[in-house]
This record gives C-alpha cells, structure tokens and sequence, in this order.
C-alpha cells in the first residue's frame, strides 16, 4: 500500500459516489428511463455520471428532453432514497475537516443535492454548489472554482475529491489536486481523465488541521 501527504487550503467534495452512495436510487431511475424509451440502462449510465439529467436526456431522448420533463425526473430521483447512505469512509473524514474548510460541488441540482444530504443526515457544507448556480457542468471547471471562492481560496489551493471522469477532468482544468474514488469507474478511466490519486473509496484518506494553518490530506491507497 502506498501513501501520500497533500497539504491544502480546504477539500471539496462531489456527491454521487464520492461523499454519498446514491447507486441503487441511480439505477433505478435509468432502468425505468431506458426500459420506457428501449434503450440500455448500463450505456446510458456510462456517460451519465457527473453529468446534468438533462444533458443525458438530449443524448439519447432529445425529443423528449425538455427543462420541465428533466425536472420531474430529477424530483423523482431526489426523494427515491432506496439505498442512499454515506460512502465509506465520508463520515469519519468529514468529522475531521472544518466546516470553513469543507466544499460541495455537484452536477445534481438544489433541490436533490438537499434531500441527498438530509437523508444522510449530513450538514449543508459552508461552500455548496449545485447545476442550478453554474451556467456550464462537468467538464468545465467552474463548479469547482466557485465552490473554492465561497470559502475564500483559489481552487489550484484545494484538493477535489471525485468518483466520474468529467468531474476529474473539470478538477484538474480548475488547477486542483484530485483524489478519485473508484466507485463508479475504473482506474484506467480515471487515471486517463487526469486523477492525481486513486483511492478505493474515502476510508483510505484522512485529514487534520496541522500548525501551519493548512489542511493535512494523507492518502494511503490500496489500488496504487
């Protein structure tokens, strides 16, 4: 097993299969999807991670992808909580991290990314970005820079922890370290999108508050 220190200004955090595992409630709601269009749930989740619904909808349905249609999808899923519960590993290391330290940056929207957290009983983050307050996702880097201006830092100062390949991607565009969990892809995926560490999930990482003021990240992975 090999490890690693990083020394950050503050961590933000993705959602889906990063901080929470939203699988079975995922794939529930694409199953249905795809079995009502005769499309295959497992392509359509390949390229869905990370993204907005209803940019996955205008691939693959885009007549019937409209803002009010996605929107209804969207407000289904978010109270679906089958099988919703903290990824491992998320408590311990979010107990560990300061709350003025501590980011969200999700593709999902407002109004999922509350119910997400609620379910878990997990404290709204004091950095929390969700699609509804950016005008461009994953890949784009803005979520991510926005999220580390909330907390009063430059995003090349923070470290990303992310579980899909655009959000890697968008991290690294935005200048930050990023730690990926594998738990919605594979290591060669990741490693290809950019991860500067790969992790089996967060129970490999933990962090303190060190003298110096900084954000201590050791990272002991079992994958690298």
């Amino acid at each position: 097993m090999s490890a690693i220190e990083v020394q950050a200004k503050c961590a933000i955090f993705d959602m889906d299969g990063t901080l929470i595992d939203t699988t079975r409630a995922i794939t529930d709601h694409w199953e249905e999807y795809a079995s009502k269009h005769g499309l295959d749930a497992n392509e359509i989740m390949k390229m869905s991670h990370g993204r907005p619904m209803l940019e996955t909808m205008k691939h693959w349905t885009p007549e019937h992808a409209t803002p009010e249609i996605s929107a209804k999808y969207e407000r289904r899923l978010a109270l679906n909580a089958n099988g919703v519960a903290l990824a491992a590993g998320s408590a311990k290391l979010i107990e560990s991290i300061p709350r003025d330290r501590f980011g969200m940056f999700t593709g999902a929207k407002t109004f999922t990314a509350e119910q997400r957290l609620s379910q878990c009983e997990i404290e709204k983050p004091a950095s929390f970005v969700t699609a509804d307050m950016i005008s461009r996702g994953k890949p784009d880097p803005e979520g991510w820079v926005l999220a580390a201006k909330n907390l009063g830092y430059e995003a090349k100062d923070c470290v990303a922890f992310e579980d899909s390949t655009v959000g890697v991607q968008a991290a690294k565009a935005a200048g930050m370290y990023t730690v990926a969990c594998l738990s919605t892809n594979t290591f060669n995926n990741l490693k290809a999108a950019g991860a500067d560490y790969i992790v089996k999930d967060l129970s490999e990482v933990n962090a303190e508050i060190i003298e110096s003021g900084n954000l201590k990240i050791t990272i002991s992975s079992s994958v690298m």
